[in-house]
């Protein structure tokens, strides 16, 4: 089912300014929340990596699914990347998901097997880097479609 449910109870939630401490109201710093159901062709186990990009939901889980799945701003299932293995252009587990500098591909960073895949905005495999001599333990970055 696809139900938008707008959240009216901001004014009721409130956070500690850091630096003031002082609570803020969340009606404050936000307009309107909007809650999106996936259709039922979006199984999420663990959604606590969540990318938001030109209009698309990418919801990386990379502890139950192992997979990158992306939907439309309604909730609509548009493809997954699943973790497949160690192969060429396969991955164990997602560990770190961007989208490139110019906006044409979806890299996923893979832990286990020291590499970046880079997929097109339909799941086709593209091209893969391995790091197996350095690993990598936060961002990347991407210059010029150089990893």
């Amino acid at each position: 089912c696809q139900n938008k449910n707008n959240v009216s109870t901001l004014s009721n939630k409130h956070i500690n300014d850091p630096t003031s401490g002082t609570k803020i109201s969340l009606s404050e710093i936000i307009a309107d929340i909007t809650v999106i159901q996936p259709n039922e062709g979006v199984i999420i186990a663990d959604g606590k990596s969540i990318l938001l990009y030109d209009n698309k939901i990418i919801i990386k889980d990379n502890t139950k699914q192992k997979t990158v799945q992306v939907v439309d701003s309604s909730g609509n299932f548009l493809f997954e990347i699943k973790a497949t293995g160690e192969g060429p252009g396969q991955f164990k587990t997602p560990s770190l998901v961007r989208v490139n500098q110019t906006s044409d591909r979806i890299l996923i960073y893979c832990a286990l097997t020291k590499k970046i895949i880079q997929f097109d905005w339909k799941g086709n495999l593209i091209e893969e880097t391995s790091l197996k001599e350095i690993g990598l333990g936060g961002n990347f970055l991407v210059r010029n479609n150089e990893i």
